[in-house]
Order: C-alpha cells, then sequence, then structure tokens
C-alpha cells in the first residue's frame, strides 16, 4: 500500500516512475501527485528524464516497457509554438538554478485574459467564491466558474472542476474567516503538453494572486477526485507553515 518514486537509469537514459497504488490513502495520492513536479526540479541539476511512468497496479509495473515505450515529452515539444517552447526552455533553466540554490523558484508566467481579469476582480470583492482559470495558449484564460458546491450539499468538489484538462481553481471555503485556497486539479489522463504548461506556470499565477493582495492559505494539488471537501477541511485545521503550504510541489 505504501507509495514510493523510482528513479531508473538504462543507457544514459533516466526514466522516474511513480509507484501509487490503488489501495493508497487519497492524502498519499495527493502528496506523491505534487510531488512528482518538486522531484522533476530537483533532479533537473543531474541531467534529464526520458521517460515517465504512473503505476497504480503491480501489472503496469514494466520497466522494459517503460524504456521502450516513445518519448512522449519530445513528441509534445513538437506540437508545440515556438513561444511555448522557449518559455519551457527558460523555466527548466531556472529549475537547474533553483536546484543549486541561486533562485527561489522556477515559472514561466502568461498574461491574464481580459475575461480572467475581469472575474479576479469580482472574486476579489466578494462577488464570486469560485474562479477556475487554465493556460490557454499563451494566456490565463478563464473557464467557466459555477458557484461552489456546499458542504451541506453533498455534491463532490470535483463536480465542478474539469476531469479532462488541468485547471487552476481559486476558492473561498464554507469555514470560518473563509480562507483563501488555491488548487492545482491535473487529471492523470490529460494531456502531457497541458500538464507541463500548467505546472510552470502554477508559481506565476501564485504569485500575481499574492502581487493583487490575495493572500493564499493553502496551494494544493491532486487530481479532480482527491480534491474533496474533506480533504480540504482537514488540510484548513492543520498547522500551517506558511502562505502556501498543505500539499503544495
Amino acid at each position: 500500500r505504501a507509495p514510493c518514486y523510482l528513479l531508473l537509469s538504462l543507457q544514459s537514459e533516466w526514466a522516474l516512475a511513480s509507484w501509487v497504488p490503488d489501495a493508497a490513502g487519497v492524502r498519499d495520492k495527493m502528496l506523491y501527485s505534487s510531488g512528482r513536479e518538486a522531484l522533476r526540479k530537483a533532479f533537473a541539476s543531474l541531467g534529464s528524464l526520458s521517460y515517465e511512468a504512473h503505476w497504480a497496479g503491480k501489472g503496469e509495473a514494466d520497466v522494459e516497457a517503460l524504456f521502450a515505450a516513445p518519448t512522449e515529452e519530445k513528441a509534445t515539444l513538437a506540437l508545440m509554438t515556438g513561444t511555448e517552447r522557449m518559455a519551457l526552455e527558460d523555466a527548466k533553466a531556472t529549475a537547474v538554478e533553483a536546484a543549486s540554490g541561486k533562485v527561489s523558484s522556477a515559472s514561466l508566467a502568461f498574461p491574464l485574459t481580459a475575461a480572467a481579469a475581469t472575474a479576479l476582480t469580482a472574486f476579489e470583492s466578494g462577488g464570486r467564491d469560485l474562479l477556475l482559470l487554465h493556460v490557454d495558449g499563451e494566456t490565463i484564460g478563464l473557464l467557466d466558474s459555477p458557484s461552489l458546491p456546499p458542504l451541506a450539499s453533498g455534491a463532490p468538489l470535483s463536480s465542478v472542476l474539469p476531469s479532462a484538462e488541468p485547471c487552476y481553481a481559486l476558492l473561498r471555503h464554507s469555514s470560518e474567516g473563509a480562507p483563501l485556497l488555491f488548487l492545482y486539479s491535473c487529471p492523470e489522463g490529460a494531456a502531457v503538453r497541458a500538464k507541463m504548461l500548467h505546472a510552470s506556470c502554477k508559481g506565476a499565477v501564485l504569485a500575481s494572486l499574492s502581487g493583487r493582495g490575495l493572500e493564499v492559505s493553502k496551494s494544493l494539488e491532486g487530481e479532480p477526485s482527491d480534491l474533496t471537501h474533506e480533504l480540504l477541511s482537514s488540510e484548513l485545521s492543520a498547522p500551517v507553515s506558511g502562505a502556501a503550504g498543505g500539499a503544495e510541489a
């Protein structure tokens, strides 16, 4: 039941596999999902990862198949615009510096669309309790943002999160003091390109919120089904080590 990461090397190529069995607890699944990005950044100073895999069952844990698979990242990069590729290369270079302690964070920044900026202003004034944003081309755009389902309704939080694409969710949870929460929802089956861009932009989005005076109490990351009301309540009741604690990558 215990999850773990595996760093594997074959003929000078490196692979990262995460072993998170289906029987693992929800919190462990969320922590290992968010921790992959931190491990990638730490490894950047030593080399590059050519292959990645997520294993949930023993039948999936096949090292030979992992190294025999096409390099998905290279195929994904071929589909990106020149600006996106340069931005990702800059983010990787910054990640190497971050791993050696030269800089404090690594991220790339895209501007908000007019609709996203308007919705964020409404959120700041208390006119909304939930805001869904995503990387849209070379901007941070607005997704349809319904009202946050209340705890008493029994509706899962995943009902308002996209099931097939990553997004950022900014919300005020229904607890005393209305703390501000930032969620990075990343479905396992989402396109690799979208995962790469959203992971690289997350830090800049958080910095932008802070610059507007929106102080995030907790920053969490996971699949939509992992980000439940119960988990948020548990995280909010836990000791806070910083403005963006919890399971932040």
